[in-house]
């Protein structure tokens, strides 16, 4: 993934949701958007997971080290990999956090990956949507 196309701020911006999530299903839209123009909807939808470590394959375990080049080589990748997904969830997740009040940044700082960030808050309003669309 290639994170040097500069996409201009108000390209990307996207607008804060309202602590109460009136504004959810819009703000939803926006950001797979913003986050789709960046390349990195995929941390959203769980198609772009976490790189395997090697030495959790074959039964290697924790105190496996690799022994030969072929190994090496497989760490080196494993590492880059591991780079290219962090850095694609920190944009992710600082793009969630920027948008959010801090009450609900309170509610998802403590989660692992952008993608339980995403559902904790759709859990948290979409049966919200559903109710105001239907009063509608």
């Amino acid at each position: 993934m290639s994170f040097e196309t500069k996409l201009g701020d108000e390209f990307l911006k996207v607008p804060k949701l309202a602590a109460d999530g009136t504004n959810w299903v819009t703000y939803k839209d926006r950001l797979l958007w913003s986050i789709e123009a960046r390349g990195l909807g995929g941390h959203l939808d769980g198609s772009e997971t976490e790189p395997e470590d090697p030495k959790s394959l074959d039964g290697r375990g924790e105190s496996w080290s690799p022994t030969n080049s072929a190994e090496r080589k497989e760490v080196e990748v494993w590492k880059a990999e591991m780079k290219a997904w962090r850095m694609g969830e920190a944009v992710v997740k600082q793009q969630i956090a920027g948008t959010l009040p801090d009450t609900l940044f309170t509610q998802i700082k403590r989660l692992r990956t952008a993608r339980e960030i995403f559902r904790h808050l759709a859990k948290l309003f979409e049966q919200r949507s559903r109710v105001v669309a239907v009063e509608i």
